[in-house]
């Protein structure tokens, strides 16, 4: 994930996750290595694949909504942030309708 787009490019960042959970430390320093090893001069000379998932964000709405059970009817109010977050929560929340 890259982080802090909006931010000037000192402050940017990328996250990495694994299975367990966010990556740091020790597991971080060894990925940085190994970055470091790779020959920049390389990259991009091969054609790669693209493939378009249409249903990414539909299919995230249905899992987190399976995810979360609430008992009573909710006002709820979001503040997303100009983020895709909005765009999901929009979906999750028609999901929802539709369900009830």
């Amino acid at each position: 994930m890259i982080t802090a787009s909006h931010n000037p490019p000192q402050w940017n960042g990328l996250k990495l996750f694994s299975q367990t959970g966010c990556i740091y430390g020790e597991k971080m320093d060894k990925i940085k290595q190994i970055a470091k090893t790779v020959n920049l001069g390389n990259l991009g000379r091969r054609g790669g694949k693209v493939t378009k998932y249409d249903a990414v964000f539909k299919d995230y709405v249905s899992f987190v909504s399976s995810k979360i059970h609430v008992e009573k009817k909710l006002k709820i109010v979001a503040d997303t942030a100009n983020g895709v977050c909005g765009l999901l929560f929009l979906l999750y929340l028609k999901d929802r309708a539709a369900s009830s």
